[in-house]
């Protein structure tokens, strides 16, 4: 499709430079959340308020397909569309004649000369003006008022189906009683309950599959059902075929047509030939998903300090900016720690640490390694100094230890009695042992984090170069209470005890855990799956960056490297300030551990307020449809806070006052990234229905080394106890995935009790059988 056409579905479209804005047609959008923009080969869609594109397309009455220019969905180039006619509106009414939309015929031409027909559907609001979008619309059958009039005056009456209106509107003319069978639903058959229904198919593969559909369907409340193809003698056309109105207009009469319809046999997918009736119409299409799309960051919504090292940095290591900015972003809130928080709420004792989880989501030629290497020279100097301070402190304290052992000798050699002893002992300065200052761990178990937790109150980053190992790890029988500690500590300033079997118990007063790390969307899949099963909210608890692969062009020039190494400085001697900083801890929590508080100003407390609210509604809403994201959505209001103090800090922090408060400017920034980030987070649980189509792939592999038969059943393949294919739910989804991009076919047969359904798979993967048996 192109552009305008697209548009054209839309609603108070807008041009902003190069792109468009409108309203979002899937949900009841009162300000302009989608924007619309043209890349080289396909047009890219965003919903602000988050909802999913697929549902977008869906509200338009388009497929994802349609959203890519560069081909027809065929692999052929796509023509230019240069002009456009209405050839005609065929209204769809209801039981009482209220017209609830129509679909509008169009005669295109292309650059090339050629010409085609198109179908867009549209209705009418109040004020008459059309909307192109049938979401929220009642659907219904073609001329449902004569249909159900002719059926009331003669339930006999014969209905044909045929797949366009024009040939339903011509077997009108001829006195028959007709409507469409195209996109057939199961409500539609109470219409059809009882009656004699003929199917009269296009002649191309597009008939039979559409024909084949509708049988389906229909069949179970019809009394009788016929399926005639009034061309079938004739070779099979590559796109668009002859129906039946090019029959009855090619000389054809209405006796002719009666008289083959009562030789017609009966259609009864219960007979036994009844495998052979649905048969393969064309090649599988390949399994490819299409990642769901994400949206760019700007740099208006980043604070300069951020902008000026990562952008030249992304150049010159080659990996996405969006990489950069979420570690960054992670481990500055890690630094500022439990020491600074922000009240979201006016009137609440909600205090928000501005720790972060995150994960970097691609292949390993994305450079995700890189990325954090660089995100981490920072914290790496601060940790180096710290291990040197601590070295000395440490030499210090022993000299300190046995000169306090000496005083304490001269005590004991004055023979003075108990109390005395007491008295001068207690007097001594007390010696306290030097503790490593704690930026960064990595690998660590949790007894030992605790420990860490307990003697670096403000918290520290956990870095893992590959967060699998990490997660794993949640899964031994001996780090079972490893998961739940993690979940806990997402909260921040976390009072928490650890009781361990020994007798020994680690008590935390504040703990504080931010968390970074990579992962391949394979490997990931696992966990996002596990989500739509049984979730704790784990996954739920991290922001993610998940880009397209950014292929670098060009090799990074001086001026570039001189760029990224000036913002580094910059960024560093700013990062070494909050470090070092006093926040004034002037609050003293429920845990008696003291911190500085930043609130939102008016400004942006009222379009915070209005953005959670949002946030918040979206999550209740995708409460049934898809808990797990609504799940996410629901915690996503404390990220964007700890977001919006994070930036708060970097454009604030070196400065005579520290401001207690966030301004507008900032929020709207946290906000943007926020939402960015949330496109990122739908590609990642999207990889849930990626696990599908992963398995799909295994079960065609089988199938090619002969690991099942023709008309092979749901429970064989369970039996078989394949890696991923053991559920029944599980199996029921892959199979219907193969049904649906042609690979398999499913086959109900008859028999006693419920009916077994059986499958046949696509003759080139038998082929390709027997080809490596030969």
């Amino acid at each position: 499709m192109t552009v305008q056409e697209i548009l054209s579905r839309l609603q108070n479209v807008k041009k902003n430079g190069n792109d468009y804005t409108a309203r979002c047609p899937a949900h009841n959008d009162e300000k302009n959340s989608l924007s619309l923009s043209e890349t080289s080969d396909k047009i890219l869609l965003h919903c602000h308020a988050v909802c999913a594109t697929d549902a977008v397309c869906a509200a338009m009455n388009i497929e994802m397909k349609d959203l890519f220019l560069s081909t027809n969905g065929n692999g052929k180039p796509k023509k230019k569309e240069i002009k456009r006619d209405e050839v005609c509106a065929y209204d769809y009414t209801d039981e009482n004649g209220e017209l609830l939309f129509q679909n509008v015929r169009y005669l295109v031409t292309y650059d090339d000369g050629s010409k085609d027909k198109i179908f867009s559907q549209r209705h009418f609001d109040r004020t008459g003006k059309a909307v192109w979008s049938l979401a929220g619309v009642r659907r219904i059958p073609y001329r449902l008022p004569e249909l159900i009039a002719d059926l009331s005056k003669n339930p006999n009456e014969a209905v044909y189906l045929c797949e366009g209106e024009k040939d339903a509107d011509k077997l009108r003319e001829f006195g028959l009683t007709a409507t469409s069978f195209k996109n057939w639903k199961d409500e539609f058959n109470v219409f059809v309950k009882g009656a004699n229904v003929i199917l009269l198919i296009d002649h191309d593969e597009a008939g039979i599959k559409q024909s084949s559909d509708a049988i389906k369907v229909i069949q179970p409340s019809v009394k009788t059902l016929k399926r005639i193809d009034l061309f079938e003698n004739d070779p099979l056309p590559e796109k668009h075929g002859k129906d039946v109105f090019d029959w009855l207009t090619g000389g054809h009469s209405k006796e002719e047509l009666l008289k083959i319809v009562a030789d017609a046999p009966n259609f009864d997918l219960s007979d036994d030939g009844a495998e052979n009736e649905i048969h393969f119409t064309g090649e599988p299409r390949p399994l490819d998903l299409t990642l769901k799309p994400v949206a760019p960051i700007s740099d208006d919504c980043l604070p300069k300090v951020l902008v000026d090292w990562l952008r030249p940095a992304s150049k010159v290591i080659g990996c996405p900016f969006d990489f950069l900015v979420l570690s960054a972003a992670i481990m500055v809130g890690s630094l500022i720690g439990s020491r600074l928080r922000v009240k979201p709420l006016r009137h609440s004792d909600w205090f928000v640490v501005p720790n972060l989880y995150g994960g970097c989501v691609g292949l390993p030629s994305t450079k995700k390694t890189p990325a954090l290497d660089e995100t981490r020279k920072p914290i790496l100097e601060l940790q180096a100094a710290a291990r040197e301070l601590c070295a000395k402190q440490r030499k210090d304290f022993a000299i300190e230890e046995k000169h306090y052992e000496i005083q304490t000798a001269d005590i004991y050699r004055e023979k003075l009695d108990l109390e005395q002893t007491k008295q001068k002992i207690n007097a001594l300065p007390e010696l306290v042992p030097p503790t490593l200052k704690r930026y960064e761990v990595n690998d660590v178990t949790v007894a030992k984090l605790a420990q860490i937790l307990n003697e670096n109150l403000n918290g520290f980053l956990q870095s893992r170069d590959e967060l699998m190992g990490w997660l794993k790890s949640f899964e031994a029988d001996y780090n079972s209470n490893a998961r739940p500690f993690i979940l806990e500590l997402w909260k921040g300033a976390l009072a928490y005890s650890l009781d361990r079997q020994d007798g020994r118990e680690i008590q935390i007063a504040s703990g504080t855990l931010s968390v970074i790390g990579g992962i391949q969307p394979s490997k990931l899949q696992k966990y996002v799956t596990e989500t739509y099963e049984e979730s704790d909210g784990f996954l739920q608890r991290f922001l993610f960056a998940y880009p397209d692969a950014n292929k670098r062009q060009d090799k990074p020039t001086q001026s570039v490297y001189d760029q990224m190494k000036d913002g580094y400085a910059a960024f560093n001697r700013l990062y070494k300030t909050i470090a070092e900083y006093d926040f004034k801890g002037n609050v003293v929590g429920a845990n008696g551990d003291k911190f500085q508080i930043v609130k939102f100003s008016d400004a942006a407390q009222a379009v915070v307020d209005e953005w959670q609210n949002d946030i918040l509604t979206q999550s209740e809403n995708l409460e049934i449809e898809d808990e797990a994201f609504s799940s996410y959505l629901s915690k996503l209001p404390k990220s964007c806070f700890a977001i919006a103090l994070i930036f708060h800090c970097l454009e604030n922090i070196g400065g005579d006052n520290f401001p207690d408060e966030i301004t507008l400017e900032t929020a709207f920034k946290a906000i943007a990234y926020t939402e960015v980030l949330t496109t990122h987070a739908r590609r990642v649980f999207a990889l849930g229905e990626n696990q599908i189509f992963s398995l799909a792939q295994i079960l065609i592999g089988k199938i090619k080394k002969g690991e099942l038969e023709q008309g092979f059943t749901a429970r064989e393949v369970m039996r078989k106890q394949w890696s991923g294919l053991k559920q029944k739910d599980t199996v029921q989804d892959v199979i219907g995935l193969l049904v649906d991009y042609g690979y398999l076919l499913e086959l109900p047969t008859s028999g006693e009790g419920r009916p077994t359904v059986k499958y046949s798979f696509h003759p080139s993967l038998e082929e390709e059988t027997k080809n490596e048996m030969e």
